[in-house]
Protein backbone atom coordinates (compact mmCIF):
# COMPACT_ATOMS: atom_id res chain seq x y z
CA UNK A 1 0.00 0.00 0.00
CA UNK A 2 1.78 3.24 -0.88
CA UNK A 3 1.55 7.02 0.36
CA UNK A 4 -1.95 7.52 -1.27
CA UNK A 5 -3.61 4.52 -0.24
CA UNK A 6 -2.76 5.37 2.59
CA UNK A 7 -4.18 8.76 3.13
CA UNK A 8 -7.28 7.45 1.76
CA UNK A 9 -7.47 5.13 4.38
CA UNK A 10 -6.71 7.25 7.25
CA UNK A 11 -8.96 10.26 5.81
CA UNK A 12 -11.58 7.99 4.56
CA UNK A 13 -15.43 10.20 4.76
CA UNK A 14 -18.29 10.81 2.23
CA UNK A 15 -17.13 9.05 -1.08
CA UNK A 16 -19.34 10.95 -4.00
CA UNK A 17 -17.95 14.64 -3.14
CA UNK A 18 -15.40 16.76 -1.64
CA UNK A 19 -13.95 19.78 -1.45
CA UNK A 20 -11.52 22.35 -3.11
CA UNK A 21 -10.17 26.07 -3.46
CA UNK A 22 -8.08 27.99 -5.70
CA UNK A 23 -4.84 29.35 -5.04
CA UNK A 24 -4.14 31.19 -1.37
CA UNK A 25 -1.53 33.77 -1.31
CA UNK A 26 0.74 33.86 1.69
CA UNK A 27 -0.58 36.49 3.68
CA UNK A 28 -1.97 36.75 6.92
CA UNK A 29 -5.19 36.88 5.25
CA UNK A 30 -5.29 33.82 3.80
CA UNK A 31 -8.27 31.87 5.56
CA UNK A 32 -10.41 34.17 4.01
CA UNK A 33 -8.55 34.00 0.87
CA UNK A 34 -9.35 30.52 0.67
CA UNK A 35 -13.10 30.67 1.49
CA UNK A 36 -13.88 33.35 -1.23
CA UNK A 37 -13.07 30.14 -3.63
CA UNK A 38 -14.04 27.74 -1.30
CA UNK A 39 -16.65 24.82 -3.47
CA UNK A 40 -17.75 21.56 -2.96
CA UNK A 41 -17.58 19.30 -6.04
CA UNK A 42 -19.63 16.38 -7.09
CA UNK A 43 -17.09 14.52 -7.81
CA UNK A 44 -15.54 11.28 -6.32
CA UNK A 45 -12.68 10.51 -3.92
CA UNK A 46 -10.35 9.21 -5.98
CA UNK A 47 -6.71 8.10 -6.48
CA UNK A 48 -6.37 10.93 -8.70
CA UNK A 49 -7.83 13.24 -6.08
CA UNK A 50 -4.88 12.40 -3.66
CA UNK A 51 -2.09 12.08 -6.21
CA UNK A 52 -3.31 15.32 -7.45
CA UNK A 53 -3.42 17.05 -4.05
CA UNK A 54 0.21 16.03 -2.82
CA UNK A 55 1.35 16.71 -5.86
CA UNK A 56 0.55 20.50 -5.05
CA UNK A 57 -1.87 20.43 -8.79
CA UNK A 58 -4.80 20.88 -6.60
CA UNK A 59 -5.67 20.68 -3.08
CA UNK A 60 -8.47 18.65 -1.79
CA UNK A 61 -10.94 18.59 1.52
CA UNK A 62 -12.56 15.76 2.80
CA UNK A 63 -15.81 15.35 4.30
CA UNK A 64 -15.79 13.47 7.42
CA UNK A 65 -18.88 12.26 7.82
CA UNK A 66 -20.05 9.71 5.55
CA UNK A 67 -23.43 8.25 3.90
CA UNK A 68 -23.99 6.54 6.80
CA UNK A 69 -23.43 9.30 8.83
CA UNK A 70 -20.39 7.74 10.91
CA UNK A 71 -16.80 8.84 10.85
CA UNK A 72 -12.83 7.07 10.49
CA UNK A 73 -11.81 10.82 11.91
CA UNK A 74 -12.77 14.17 13.44
CA UNK A 75 -10.64 17.37 13.87
CA UNK A 76 -10.52 20.10 16.29
CA UNK A 77 -9.49 23.59 14.09
CA UNK A 78 -7.98 26.13 16.11
CA UNK A 79 -7.04 29.46 14.26
CA UNK A 80 -5.13 30.80 16.43
CA UNK A 81 -1.98 32.17 15.13
CA UNK A 82 0.35 33.13 17.73
CA UNK A 83 0.80 29.77 19.25
CA UNK A 84 4.07 28.02 19.66
CA UNK A 85 3.34 24.68 17.89
CA UNK A 86 6.38 22.79 19.60
CA UNK A 87 4.25 23.50 23.32
CA UNK A 88 0.95 22.53 21.35
CA UNK A 89 2.15 18.80 21.13
CA UNK A 90 3.38 18.61 24.86
CA UNK A 91 0.09 19.85 25.60
CA UNK A 92 -1.31 16.93 23.51
CA UNK A 93 1.25 14.34 24.90
CA UNK A 94 -1.91 12.77 26.86
CA UNK A 95 -4.52 13.24 24.62
CA UNK A 96 -5.40 11.04 21.64
CA UNK A 97 -4.89 13.64 19.16
CA UNK A 98 -2.78 13.95 16.19
CA UNK A 99 -1.33 18.08 15.75
CA UNK A 100 -0.68 19.00 11.60
CA UNK A 101 -0.04 22.91 10.94
CA UNK A 102 -2.10 24.31 8.74
CA UNK A 103 -1.17 27.01 5.41
CA UNK A 104 -2.23 30.01 8.56
CA UNK A 105 -0.27 28.80 11.34
CA UNK A 106 -3.01 27.32 13.41
CA UNK A 107 -3.80 24.26 14.24
CA UNK A 108 -5.65 20.85 13.39
CA UNK A 109 -5.68 18.69 16.01
CA UNK A 110 -7.34 15.18 14.73
CA UNK A 111 -8.49 12.22 16.23
CA UNK A 112 -8.60 8.75 14.33
CA UNK A 113 -10.41 5.88 14.64
CA UNK A 114 -9.87 2.22 13.11
CA UNK A 115 -13.40 1.36 13.44
CA UNK A 116 -16.03 4.14 12.26
CA UNK A 117 -18.42 5.62 15.23
CA UNK A 118 -21.78 8.12 14.74
CA UNK A 119 -20.90 11.30 14.16
CA UNK A 120 -22.72 12.73 16.92
CA UNK A 121 -20.65 10.76 19.44
CA UNK A 122 -17.22 11.88 17.56
CA UNK A 123 -18.39 15.21 18.04
CA UNK A 124 -19.65 14.82 21.70
CA UNK A 125 -16.27 13.93 22.23
CA UNK A 126 -14.12 16.16 20.43
CA UNK A 127 -15.58 19.25 21.88
CA UNK A 128 -15.25 17.89 25.35
CA UNK A 129 -11.27 17.38 23.95
CA UNK A 130 -11.13 20.85 22.96
CA UNK A 131 -12.71 22.07 26.42
CA UNK A 132 -10.57 20.34 28.36
CA UNK A 133 -7.76 22.09 26.17
CA UNK A 134 -8.88 25.83 26.07
CA UNK A 135 -10.16 25.40 22.66
CA UNK A 136 -13.60 25.46 23.58
CA UNK A 137 -14.47 28.62 20.97
CA UNK A 138 -12.62 26.08 18.09
CA UNK A 139 -14.39 24.78 15.27
CA UNK A 140 -14.86 20.73 15.27
CA UNK A 141 -14.83 18.31 12.58
CA UNK A 142 -17.98 17.17 11.85
CA UNK A 143 -19.85 20.34 11.63
CA UNK A 144 -23.11 18.45 11.98
CA UNK A 145 -24.22 14.78 12.91
CA UNK A 146 -25.83 14.03 9.63
CA UNK A 147 -26.17 15.09 6.24
CA UNK A 148 -29.41 16.07 4.38
CA UNK A 149 -28.13 14.10 1.04
CA UNK A 150 -32.22 13.55 -0.21
CA UNK A 151 -32.03 17.58 0.01
CA UNK A 152 -28.76 17.90 -1.90
CA UNK A 153 -26.74 18.58 1.05
CA UNK A 154 -23.29 17.06 1.36
CA UNK A 155 -21.55 18.60 4.59
CA UNK A 156 -18.65 20.29 5.47
CA UNK A 157 -15.20 19.40 4.22
CA UNK A 158 -11.96 20.23 6.14
CA UNK A 159 -8.72 21.01 4.15
CA UNK A 160 -6.29 18.11 3.83
CA UNK A 161 -2.87 18.31 5.03
CA UNK A 162 0.42 17.68 2.81
CA UNK A 163 -0.82 19.75 -0.06
CA UNK A 164 2.36 19.45 -2.13
CA UNK A 165 3.83 16.46 -0.20
CA UNK A 166 7.20 17.12 2.19
CA UNK A 167 7.48 20.83 0.22
CA UNK A 168 3.93 21.29 2.49
CA UNK A 169 3.33 24.20 4.96
CA UNK A 170 0.30 22.04 5.88
CA UNK A 171 2.57 19.26 8.10
CA UNK A 172 2.30 17.32 11.27
CA UNK A 173 4.01 18.83 13.63
CA UNK A 174 7.47 16.72 15.72
CA UNK A 175 8.09 17.48 19.58
CA UNK A 176 10.76 20.55 18.35
CA UNK A 177 7.95 22.13 16.46
CA UNK A 178 9.50 20.96 13.15
CA UNK A 179 7.56 18.81 10.30
CA UNK A 180 7.24 15.38 9.25
CA UNK A 181 7.55 14.20 5.88
CA UNK A 182 4.26 12.46 4.51
CA UNK A 183 5.70 8.67 5.78
CA UNK A 184 6.72 9.86 9.24
CA UNK A 185 3.20 11.32 9.65
CA UNK A 186 1.53 8.24 8.27
CA UNK A 187 3.05 5.66 10.30
CA UNK A 188 2.85 8.03 13.68
CA UNK A 189 -1.44 8.56 12.94
CA UNK A 190 -2.32 4.96 11.63
CA UNK A 191 -0.18 4.16 15.29
CA UNK A 192 -2.51 6.49 17.08
CA UNK A 193 -5.77 5.56 16.25
CA UNK A 194 -8.24 4.66 18.44
CA UNK A 195 -10.53 0.97 18.47
CA UNK A 196 -13.09 3.14 19.58
CA UNK A 197 -14.34 6.59 21.48
CA UNK A 198 -14.95 4.35 24.87
CA UNK A 199 -11.29 4.76 26.39
CA UNK A 200 -11.26 8.51 25.91
CA UNK A 201 -10.99 9.68 29.83
CA UNK A 202 -11.20 13.36 30.52
CA UNK A 203 -10.08 14.61 34.00
CA UNK A 204 -12.70 16.70 35.68
CA UNK A 205 -14.13 17.80 38.88
CA UNK A 206 -16.52 15.62 40.08
CA UNK A 207 -17.64 18.18 42.75
CA UNK A 208 -19.46 20.44 39.83
CA UNK A 209 -20.58 17.88 38.28
CA UNK A 210 -24.28 19.27 37.83
CA UNK A 211 -22.80 22.68 36.83
CA UNK A 212 -21.18 24.11 33.62
CA UNK A 213 -18.37 21.97 32.40
CA UNK A 214 -16.20 25.10 32.09
CA UNK A 215 -15.76 25.29 35.59
CA UNK A 216 -15.00 21.45 35.85
CA UNK A 217 -12.53 21.87 33.32
CA UNK A 218 -10.83 25.21 35.23
CA UNK A 219 -11.60 24.01 38.62
CA UNK A 220 -9.09 20.81 37.38
CA UNK A 221 -6.85 22.46 35.01
CA UNK A 222 -6.11 25.84 36.75
CA UNK A 223 -7.55 29.34 36.11
CA UNK A 224 -5.09 31.23 33.67
CA UNK A 225 -3.44 34.09 35.05
CA UNK A 226 -5.36 37.45 35.16
CA UNK A 227 -8.57 35.37 35.79
CA UNK A 228 -9.19 34.07 38.91
CA UNK A 229 -11.59 37.23 39.66
CA UNK A 230 -13.88 36.35 36.65
CA UNK A 231 -13.25 32.51 37.90
CA UNK A 232 -14.16 33.16 41.40
CA UNK A 233 -17.15 35.29 40.20
CA UNK A 234 -18.92 32.27 37.92
CA UNK A 235 -17.99 30.08 41.09
CA UNK A 236 -20.32 32.36 43.14
CA UNK A 237 -23.26 32.18 40.38
CA UNK A 238 -23.10 28.67 40.41
CA UNK A 239 -22.37 27.90 44.52
CA UNK A 240 -26.36 30.38 44.82
CA UNK A 241 -27.63 28.29 42.01
CA UNK A 242 -26.93 24.85 43.91
CA UNK A 243 -26.75 25.93 48.12
CA UNK A 244 -29.20 29.13 48.83
CA UNK A 245 -28.06 30.70 51.45
CA UNK A 246 -25.11 28.94 52.85
CA UNK A 247 -23.30 29.57 49.38
CA UNK A 248 -20.71 32.15 50.67
CA UNK A 249 -19.16 29.26 52.80
CA UNK A 250 -19.11 27.06 49.81
CA UNK A 251 -17.47 29.77 47.56
CA UNK A 252 -14.49 30.66 50.24
CA UNK A 253 -14.13 26.65 50.23
CA UNK A 254 -13.82 26.65 46.46
CA UNK A 255 -11.32 29.57 46.73
CA UNK A 256 -8.64 27.64 48.61
CA UNK A 257 -8.97 24.63 47.14
CA UNK A 258 -9.42 25.52 43.40
CA UNK A 259 -7.57 29.49 43.13
CA UNK A 260 -3.93 28.82 42.36
CA UNK A 261 -3.14 30.63 44.85
CA UNK A 262 -6.17 31.92 46.63
CA UNK A 263 -7.71 35.18 46.31
CA UNK A 264 -7.21 37.47 49.36
CA UNK A 265 -9.88 37.91 52.11
CA UNK A 266 -10.61 41.42 51.16
CA UNK A 267 -11.34 40.32 47.41
CA UNK A 268 -13.39 36.98 48.20
CA UNK A 269 -15.21 39.98 49.99
CA UNK A 270 -15.51 42.25 46.77
CA UNK A 271 -16.80 38.83 45.11
CA UNK A 272 -19.56 37.88 47.50
CA UNK A 273 -20.84 41.70 47.82
CA UNK A 274 -21.23 41.96 43.91
CA UNK A 275 -23.11 38.42 43.83
CA UNK A 276 -25.71 39.59 46.18
CA UNK A 277 -27.12 42.35 44.60
CA UNK A 278 -28.91 40.51 42.01
CA UNK A 279 -29.20 36.50 40.60
CA UNK A 280 -25.93 36.91 37.95
CA UNK A 281 -26.22 34.45 34.59
CA UNK A 282 -22.76 32.86 33.90
CA UNK A 283 -20.81 35.02 31.29
CA UNK A 284 -20.45 32.36 28.96
CA UNK A 285 -18.59 34.66 26.22
CA UNK A 286 -16.07 35.95 28.64
CA UNK A 287 -12.71 34.63 29.36
CA UNK A 288 -11.97 32.28 31.17
CA UNK A 289 -15.37 30.96 30.76
CA UNK A 290 -15.36 30.88 26.99
CA UNK A 291 -12.19 28.87 26.00
CA UNK A 292 -13.25 26.23 28.10
CA UNK A 293 -16.98 25.82 27.16
CA UNK A 294 -19.01 23.29 26.29
CA UNK A 295 -22.49 24.83 25.72
CA UNK A 296 -24.54 21.50 24.40
CA UNK A 297 -23.36 19.76 27.84
CA UNK A 298 -23.74 22.96 29.97
CA UNK A 299 -27.15 23.38 28.73
CA UNK A 300 -28.41 19.49 30.11
CA UNK A 301 -26.72 20.30 33.32
CA UNK A 302 -28.97 21.29 36.61
CA UNK A 303 -27.34 24.19 37.69
CA UNK A 304 -25.94 25.05 34.07
CA UNK A 305 -26.95 27.66 31.82
CA UNK A 306 -30.76 26.07 31.24
CA UNK A 307 -32.75 26.20 27.72
CA UNK A 308 -34.55 29.44 29.07
CA UNK A 309 -33.25 32.59 27.08
CA UNK A 310 -31.14 30.18 24.45
CA UNK A 311 -30.09 31.49 21.36
CA UNK A 312 -28.27 30.09 18.20
CA UNK A 313 -24.73 29.63 18.18
CA UNK A 314 -23.86 29.41 14.36
CA UNK A 315 -20.52 27.55 13.18
CA UNK A 316 -20.93 27.21 9.38
CA UNK A 317 -23.30 27.97 6.67
CA UNK A 318 -23.56 26.29 2.89
CA UNK A 319 -25.12 27.66 0.14
CA UNK A 320 -26.41 24.57 -2.17
CA UNK A 321 -26.59 26.10 -5.53
CA UNK A 322 -29.64 25.13 -6.60
CA UNK A 323 -32.57 27.24 -8.03
CA UNK A 324 -33.51 29.40 -5.92
CA UNK A 325 -30.50 28.29 -3.74
CA UNK A 326 -31.33 26.45 -0.50
CA UNK A 327 -29.19 27.21 2.62
CA UNK A 328 -28.03 25.06 5.62
CA UNK A 329 -26.88 26.81 8.68
CA UNK A 330 -25.14 24.36 11.61
CA UNK A 331 -26.45 24.98 15.01
CA UNK A 332 -24.55 23.17 17.29
CA UNK A 333 -24.14 20.22 15.33
CA UNK A 334 -27.50 20.30 13.96
CA UNK A 335 -28.02 20.66 10.16
CA UNK A 336 -31.21 23.60 9.26
CA UNK A 337 -32.35 23.86 5.75
CA UNK A 338 -34.02 27.10 5.00
CA UNK A 339 -34.54 29.08 1.95
CA UNK A 340 -33.22 32.82 1.28
CA UNK A 341 -36.25 34.14 3.08
CA UNK A 342 -35.48 32.11 6.01
CA UNK A 343 -32.25 33.42 6.61
CA UNK A 344 -32.56 36.76 5.92
CA UNK A 345 -35.81 37.30 8.29
CA UNK A 346 -35.07 35.48 11.95
CA UNK A 347 -38.67 35.46 12.67
CA UNK A 348 -38.84 32.64 10.13
CA UNK A 349 -35.80 30.70 11.06
CA UNK A 350 -37.32 30.55 14.77
CA UNK A 351 -40.37 28.80 13.16
CA UNK A 352 -37.72 26.48 11.15
CA UNK A 353 -35.67 25.18 13.94
CA UNK A 354 -38.77 24.54 15.70
CA UNK A 355 -40.17 21.69 12.85
CA UNK A 356 -36.74 20.85 12.07
CA UNK A 357 -34.78 20.10 14.84
CA UNK A 358 -37.52 21.19 17.63
CA UNK A 359 -35.80 24.01 19.32
CA UNK A 360 -37.02 27.26 20.36
CA UNK A 361 -34.35 30.18 19.87
CA UNK A 362 -35.35 33.41 21.81
CA UNK A 363 -36.45 36.60 19.92
CA UNK A 364 -33.54 38.55 18.71
CA UNK A 365 -33.13 42.24 16.57
CA UNK A 366 -33.01 42.07 13.36
CA UNK A 367 -29.81 44.30 13.41
CA UNK A 368 -28.34 41.67 15.70
CA UNK A 369 -29.13 39.14 13.10
CA UNK A 370 -28.12 40.52 10.23
CA UNK A 371 -24.80 40.98 11.40
CA UNK A 372 -24.25 37.55 12.81
CA UNK A 373 -25.36 36.43 9.23
CA UNK A 374 -23.79 38.50 7.14
CA UNK A 375 -20.32 37.44 9.27
CA UNK A 376 -21.62 33.30 8.37
CA UNK A 377 -21.86 34.36 4.89
CA UNK A 378 -18.47 36.01 4.13
CA UNK A 379 -16.92 32.06 4.94
CA UNK A 380 -19.89 30.42 3.51
CA UNK A 381 -19.80 26.99 1.26
CA UNK A 382 -20.09 26.94 -2.18
CA UNK A 383 -21.99 23.23 -3.00
CA UNK A 384 -22.42 22.03 -6.58
CA UNK A 385 -25.77 21.65 -7.21
CA UNK A 386 -26.97 18.30 -9.03
CA UNK A 387 -28.55 18.78 -12.46
CA UNK A 388 -31.77 18.05 -11.23
CA UNK A 389 -32.08 20.60 -8.84
CA UNK A 390 -31.23 23.56 -11.11
CA UNK A 391 -33.80 24.96 -13.87
CA UNK A 392 -31.77 23.74 -16.36
CA UNK A 393 -31.56 19.74 -15.38
CA UNK A 394 -35.34 20.38 -15.15
CA UNK A 395 -35.57 21.99 -18.47
CA UNK A 396 -33.96 18.56 -20.23
CA UNK A 397 -36.06 16.59 -17.98
CA UNK A 398 -38.61 17.87 -19.58
CA UNK A 399 -37.34 17.85 -22.91
CA UNK A 400 -36.50 14.06 -22.85
CA UNK A 401 -40.29 13.35 -21.38
CA UNK A 402 -41.20 15.58 -24.30
CA UNK A 403 -38.96 13.26 -27.14
CA UNK A 404 -38.84 10.12 -25.98
CA UNK A 405 -41.96 9.31 -23.52
CA UNK A 406 -45.19 10.64 -25.14
CA UNK A 407 -46.61 8.68 -28.52
CA UNK A 408 -43.67 9.73 -30.92
CA UNK A 409 -44.51 10.56 -34.69
CA UNK A 410 -44.10 7.45 -36.71
CA UNK A 411 -43.84 9.74 -39.76
CA UNK A 412 -42.65 13.29 -40.69
CA UNK A 413 -45.98 13.93 -41.57
CA UNK A 414 -46.77 13.51 -37.84
CA UNK A 415 -44.72 16.71 -36.46
CA UNK A 416 -47.79 18.67 -38.31
CA UNK A 417 -50.13 16.95 -35.63
CA UNK A 418 -47.50 18.45 -32.22
CA UNK A 419 -45.98 15.45 -32.18
CA UNK A 420 -42.05 14.79 -32.14
CA UNK A 421 -40.40 12.66 -34.64
CA UNK A 422 -36.81 10.65 -34.49
CA UNK A 423 -35.05 10.35 -37.42
CA UNK A 424 -33.27 7.02 -37.03
CA UNK A 425 -30.46 8.00 -39.95
CA UNK A 426 -29.02 10.71 -37.80
CA UNK A 427 -30.60 9.89 -34.33
CA UNK A 428 -32.04 13.67 -34.30
CA UNK A 429 -35.60 14.66 -32.41
CA UNK A 430 -37.36 17.13 -34.32
CA UNK A 431 -40.59 18.98 -33.66
CA UNK A 432 -42.01 22.50 -33.42
CA UNK A 433 -40.93 24.68 -31.18
CA UNK A 434 -44.57 25.75 -30.26
CA UNK A 435 -45.80 21.95 -29.69
CA UNK A 436 -42.81 21.74 -26.80
CA UNK A 437 -43.84 25.10 -25.20
CA UNK A 438 -47.17 23.94 -24.38
CA UNK A 439 -45.40 20.60 -22.87
CA UNK A 440 -43.79 22.78 -20.84
CA UNK A 441 -47.05 24.52 -20.21
CA UNK A 442 -49.21 21.93 -19.17
CA UNK A 443 -46.38 20.71 -17.29
CA UNK A 444 -45.76 23.48 -15.06
CA UNK A 445 -42.44 25.14 -16.23
CA UNK A 446 -43.27 28.42 -16.35
CA UNK A 447 -39.46 29.64 -15.26
CA UNK A 448 -38.63 30.74 -18.91
CA UNK A 449 -40.25 32.35 -21.96
CA UNK A 450 -40.59 30.60 -26.04
CA UNK A 451 -37.16 33.13 -26.82
CA UNK A 452 -35.47 31.69 -23.83
CA UNK A 453 -36.71 27.91 -24.40
CA UNK A 454 -35.73 28.62 -27.90
CA UNK A 455 -32.41 29.72 -27.31
CA UNK A 456 -32.00 26.32 -24.96
CA UNK A 457 -32.86 23.88 -27.68
CA UNK A 458 -30.04 25.55 -30.02
CA UNK A 459 -27.64 25.62 -27.25
CA UNK A 460 -28.19 21.53 -26.98
CA UNK A 461 -29.14 20.77 -30.56
CA UNK A 462 -29.78 23.03 -33.37
CA UNK A 463 -32.67 25.04 -35.83
CA UNK A 464 -33.48 23.77 -38.96
CA UNK A 465 -35.79 23.92 -41.89
CA UNK A 466 -37.77 21.12 -43.44
CA UNK A 467 -39.73 20.84 -46.26
CA UNK A 468 -42.66 17.82 -45.62
CA UNK A 469 -45.06 17.73 -47.97
CA UNK A 470 -44.99 20.60 -49.89
CA UNK A 471 -45.28 23.12 -46.53
CA UNK A 472 -41.75 24.23 -45.06
CA UNK A 473 -41.93 23.97 -41.65
CA UNK A 474 -39.62 25.60 -39.07
CA UNK A 475 -38.44 22.76 -36.72
CA UNK A 476 -35.86 22.31 -34.11
CA UNK A 477 -33.54 19.38 -33.22
CA UNK A 478 -31.72 17.83 -30.62
CA UNK A 479 -29.37 14.65 -30.75
CA UNK A 480 -30.85 11.34 -28.44
CA UNK A 481 -27.27 11.19 -27.17
CA UNK A 482 -28.28 14.53 -25.26
CA UNK A 483 -30.05 12.88 -22.34
CA UNK A 484 -27.51 10.12 -22.26
CA UNK A 485 -24.99 12.59 -21.03
CA UNK A 486 -23.88 14.74 -18.05
CA UNK A 487 -23.18 17.53 -19.83
CA UNK A 488 -24.45 17.55 -23.02
CA UNK A 489 -22.55 18.47 -26.25
CA UNK A 490 -24.46 20.41 -29.14
CA UNK A 491 -24.63 18.56 -32.33
CA UNK A 492 -23.47 19.85 -36.49
CA UNK A 493 -26.13 21.74 -38.11
CA UNK A 494 -27.43 19.07 -40.46
CA UNK A 495 -28.17 20.14 -44.13
CA UNK A 496 -31.82 21.20 -44.93
CA UNK A 497 -32.94 18.92 -47.59
CA UNK A 498 -36.65 18.47 -49.22
CA UNK A 499 -38.65 15.64 -47.47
Amino acid sequence: MDNIDRMMRLFAGYRGAHGTHGSPTSSRGVKKEIKKTAATVREPVTRETWEGHLSGRRPVGIIPINEDNCCYWGCIDVDRYDMDLAEVVKKLKNHPLVACRTKSGGVHAFLFLSSPAPAEDVRTVLQSLAASLGWGDCEIFPKQTQILTERGDLGNWLNMPYLDGDKTERYCIRENGLAMSVTEFLKYAENSRLPSLDGIDIDVTEELSDGPPCLQHLTKTGFPDGTRNNGLFALGIYTKKKYGDTWREHLESMNQKYMMPPLTSDEVVLVQKSLEKKDYNYSCRDKPLCDFCESAVCKTRKFGVGTSGLYPEISGLSKLESDPPIWFLDIEGHRVELGTKELQEYRLFQKACMEQITVFYMPMRADTWASMIGSSMEHAVIIEAPREMSIQGHFLEQLESFCRDRHRGQRWQDVHDGRPFLEEETNLHWFRLRDFSSHLEREGFREWGRNKIGKEVKSLGGQGGKNIENRYVNLFYVSDDVFDQEAPNTVPEPPREPI
